[in-house]
């Protein structure tokens, strides 16, 4: 796949790119190694599988499958082949307070993804930007499902103003 646009909110792009480059390499390593092909016309939820791969491969965690109370904000290293105990079993994945969040294959929670989950982190102390990476609206017809796509996502954010939500942000627009 190819990063076809990004949107920075909060100069979440530029913390990126002077305070952490390698990590911005990376996330554009994985997004590049994704081979759609035939996968996003029936089953984007196999992009989300590639990407998991990808990111496991460079050492990201995901902490969405460490479990977490209301009293406990530290992270717990998973286990090998634990799986995620989220909504949707969706991964976020977080390395050196970056985290990064890929719901090609779903599309009811990018609103949350954005307005509660990445602040909530940001808000703890574990991260210091979020990424959500999204499909372009002109994949639309590739698409059975209806994935969130990375207009929408820009307009929910640009009409929020400045400020809302509170924590730096790359919106990234990916493309087979």
């Amino acid at each position: 796949m190819k990063i076809a646009e990004t949107y920075s909110h909060l100069n979440g792009r530029e913390y990126l790119s002077i305070r952490r480059p390698k990590l911005w390499t990376e996330i554009r390593s994985a997004v590049a190694a994704v081979d759609a092909g035939k996968l996003m016309r029936w089953a984007p939820i196999g992009l989300d599988k590639q990407f998991y791969n990808r990111f496991e491969q460079l050492a990201w965690r995901d902490l969405r499958a460490m479990p977490r109370n209301a009293g406990d904000i530290k992270p717990k290293t998973p286990e090998p082949g634990e799986t995620s105990t989220t909504r949707c079993g969706r991964p976020i994945f977080r390395k050196d307070r970056v985290a990064v969040e890929i719901p090609l294959g779903e599309s009811a929670f990018v609103g949350c993804d954005l307005f509660a989950d990445h602040l909530a982190f940001y808000v703890h102390d574990e991260i210091d930007v979020g990424i959500e990476i999204l499909a372009m609206e002109s994949m639309r017809t590739c698409t059975p499902c209806g994935p969130p796509f990375y207009e929408e996502a820009l307009y929910n954010v640009v009409r929020n103003g400045r400020g809302v939500p509170a924590v730096p942000l790359v919106i990234v627009g990916v493309v087979p």
